[in-house]
């Protein structure tokens, strides 16, 4: 953790839980949206965590707009990844 981010105070904070109909989609999901870096991990902070059969999102942010942009890019990922795992189940 660099000298930065220890002092950085994340104003803005979202959970986000989507339920799947098993635990191995949920996971599918996970690991496909884990692997978008993060483009500045000094405004924003992204975990995954699969409960069950949901996957479970949290987000921390500098402001709303890092917040906004980033919880609808993962919203846009994650609908194409659904789509995906529909196609093939």
């Amino acid at each position: 953790m660099t000298a930065k981010r220890q002092k950085m105070s994340f104003s803005c904070i979202l959970d986000i839980g989507v339920p799947f109909e098993t635990e191995k989609q949920a996971t599918i999901a996970k690991r496909t949206l884990e692997q978008d870096p993060i483009l500045k991990p000094d405004d924003l902070v992204v975990r995954y965590e699969v409960n069950t059969s949901s996957l479970d999102m949290h987000f921390e942010a500098i402001s709303d707009r890092v917040l906004r942009v980033a919880v609808s890019s993962v919203l846009e990922s994650l609908k194409t990844v659904i789509e995906v795992i529909d196609e093939f189940e």
